[in-house]
């Protein structure tokens, strides 16, 4: 816009606005949960489009996909989606996208929930070869986390291992979900690899119901206050607390104390229904007869750590 007098003419002044229907924004409040094995997803409408232009939310349509890509929903009305994922535990999250007649928007996505139905008691993973058929997760600030051959509790040739790199380094390896409510007095066995006055550290911590943003410790081993021979040990808490929740998750979590740090090894992880003849299962530490390690085999077994 130019204005004009018998001078000549002025400034020119410039407005810029979106005509007609613009393209929306992405959807709000994006939400998953589950219900038994059935995920529901809900989010908001946008109200205002890319360019600040006009839409009209009711008659938004949407596109939905799963953490594979996979398409759940194509032009689809409404703000709720659901559908049955199945009994196999996996990590699952959506992302939505709106639609208009001038086309669509970006995608907005869900928070991640764990699908499927817990593992019943008694629950076993060994990491046999190193593999597992059931569901884990893995964190690090630094150093390498997975799986190893070279070392063994139970001599299947697997176990979990943490190779910090640095004084400070975590990492954590989570479960997935194992459902404790079916016994009276649950408790959890594992074996850790002792390196007396190593400094590192082992957390076992639990996640009730799931919720991995409250984890609570069930106790945890100083390596630098062990004595006598290095070697695999045994520990078990109780679990009893947590019978009251649909399910659980176990976090353990190795970390590195100081710069004397070393290997943070562990196996044989079992959930089970206490039995009379059953120690009282509190921060129960005792030396395994299982032969120890040599300490070149412990540098072959982090050449071999594979996530």
């Amino acid at each position: 816009l130019v204005t004009y007098n018998s001078h000549g003419c002025g400034i020119p002044a410039t407005v810029t606005q979106w005509i007609g229907t613009d393209i929306p924004t992405e959807p709000t409040d994006v939400t998953l949960t589950m219900v038994g094995t059935t995920a529901r997803l809900t989010w908001n409408a946008p109200t205002t489009g890319v360019h600040n232009g006009y839409i009209r939310p009711s008659q938004l349509t949407y596109n939905i996909e799963d953490m594979n890509f996979y398409i759940k929903g194509d032009h689809r009305s409404g703000t709720t989606f659901t559908e049955n994922r199945g009994t196999n535990q996996e990590f699952l999250y959506y992302r939505v996208s709106a639609q208009s007649s001038a086309g669509g928007g970006n995608y907005a996505y869900s928070n991640t929930v764990i699908s499927g139905t817990p593992y019943k008691l008694p629950f076993h993973e060994s990491f046999a070869a190193a593999t597992t058929s059931q569901l884990w997760s893995q964190q690090v600030t630094g150093g390498q986390i997975g799986l190893t051959q070279s070392i063994a509790a139970d001599g299947d040739q697997g176990a979990a291992l943490y190779k910090p790199s640095a004084f400070g380094d975590v990492g954590m390896i989570t479960s997935g979900k194992i459902r404790v409510s079916t016994a009276q007095h649950p408790i959890l066995e594992y074996y850790y690899y002792a390196v007396p006055h190593q400094q590192t550290t082992l957390t076992v911590l639990v996640a009730p119901d799931g919720d991995a943003e409250n984890l609570v410790p069930l106790g945890v081993v100083d390596y630098s206050k062990l004595t006598g021979q290095e070697g695999w040990r045994k520990v078990a808490y109780s679990l009893e607390d947590y019978v009251g929740t649909s399910h659980i998750l176990l976090a353990f979590v190795g970390r590195a104390t100081g710069t004397r740090f070393g290997d943070i090894a562990f196996d044989a992880i079992t959930v089970r229904e206490q039995d009379d003849t059953d120690l009282a299962a509190v921060s129960l530490d005792v030396p395994s007869p299982i032969e120890a390690t040599s300490r070149s085999e412990e540098r072959r077994v982090g050449k071999e750590c594979r996530s």
